[in-house]
């Protein structure tokens, strides 16, 4: 898990500016995002997950964006999340998200796709419906 950020943050120093952790479980690969979101940071973290499908062993597994940190998001975000989300139900995976916070909330619903995330307020509570669930 830590490898895989500092394989990545050995040629992109600025990754951990946005990915603070990874996290494995058997069925859900937790994202825990932190910061101010924009293009610049959707380009970077973009290229990261296309460096980590291009790893040997690399797994497809259901995605749990943490956004307890992340302070604020743009439309440029909104636009990378659905752009996932789509990718995700194409390869029959679920993306949801937990902690959201009031600004990233409210542009999502602004947006008018705030209803097409699964959203918890539990990690726990995610986990354990991505685990079993689907």
């Amino acid at each position: 898990m830590g490898a895989i950020v500092k394989l990545f943050s050995k040629k992109q120093s600025s990754l951990s500016q946005w990915i603070e952790k990874i996290e494995e479980r058997e069925k859900v690969r937790i994202f825990k995002i932190k910061g101010n979101l924009d293009i610049t940071a959707v380009a970077q973290i973009e290229q990261f997950v296309t460096l980590m499908k291009q790893r040997k062993g690399h797994d497809f597994k259901h995605v749990l964006l943490d956004f307890a940190e992340v302070t604020q998001i743009d439309f440029s975000t909104v636009a990378a999340l659905l752009k996932t989300l789509r990718d995700y139900l194409k390869s029959y995976q679920k993306l949801a998200l937990i902690n959201v916070n009031e600004q990233p909330q409210n542009m999502l619903w602004l947006a008018k796709v705030g209803h097409l995330f699964p959203s918890y307020t539990s990690r726990d509570e995610a986990i354990h419906d991505l685990e079993t669930r689907f």
